[in-house]
């Protein structure tokens, strides 16, 4: 396991091309990409942050997808954030 500061240097020292979010550390982790060819700019890495965080929130509200969901249906249940949302008032 890396260290914070061993991560922050490795990272440190690459030149900085672009940022694309990385999967191993988690999302708010950035690392320099060499495929990229100009220098983005925030407006564009924030995009490209959202982009894979939406995707991660969309896979999540699955849960086991969609077949499971399909199953537990057919059993005549509610899923876990189903039920949540039952329970959950407006106000």
């Amino acid at each position: 396991m890396l260290s914070r500061t061993s991560v922050a240097m490795r990272i440190a020292s690459r030149p900085f091309v672009g940022c694309v979010p990385s999967s191993r550390t988690g999302l708010l982790a950035m690392r320099a990409s060499s495929s990229a060819t100009t220098p983005k700019t925030p407006a564009q890495i924030q995009a490209e942050f959202l982009e894979v965080y939406r995707e991660k929130e969309r896979k999540s509200l699955l849960g086991g997808g969609q077949a499971r969901i399909d199953k537990q249906h057919e059993r005549g249940k509610l899923t876990a954030r189903e039920r949540v949302e039952v329970l959950l008032d407006e106000g």
